[in-house]
């Protein structure tokens, strides 16, 4: 029985993988990132793209990597996703902030409307007994 072997080169295969992740995370947290509900998947995959970015630079410095530039996009979509996060987070506490303000100014009224409906209601009568009038 006979066996092959495979002649080896020495040369090792490119270990792309951290870049091309960072790049991946960073288009897709940008994409949520336009949506202000899902500001929280777009800054955790905006730091994911950030860290992943840095790893496979390094790799690409080293020589492990031939996506040194694929791994820099990848940092800058990322920085971008988690910046686009924290505009929703704004949107978010701003939008709620509002609402709680209208919400004051909605029971404020109500409250001032039944107080004012009340004193109407007391001049009303007072007029119709005429002692209102009587008064003067």
């Amino acid at each position: 029985m006979t066996t092959a072997t495979v002649p080896t080169t020495g040369i090792a295969q490119a270990r792309n993988g951290f870049g091309i992740t960072a790049l991946v995370c960073g288009i897709v947290g940008v994409l949520c990132g336009l949506i202000p509900l899902l500001f929280v998947l777009s800054g955790i995959l905006g730091a994911l793209a950030v860290i992943f970015g840095f790893v496979g630079r390094a790799r690409a410095k080293r020589g492990e990597a031939t996506n040194g530039r694929m791994s820099l996009i990848g940092i800058l979509i990322g920085v971008v996703a988690f910046g686009l996060s924290i505009w929703g987070v704004a949107i978010i506490i701003n939008g709620m902030n509002n609402l709680s303000t209208e919400l004051n100014n909605a029971s404020g009224q109500q409250q001032s409307n039944t107080s004012q409906q009340k004193a109407d209601q007391e001049l009303n009568n007072l007029i119709q007994k005429n002692e209102f009038i009587g008064n003067f």
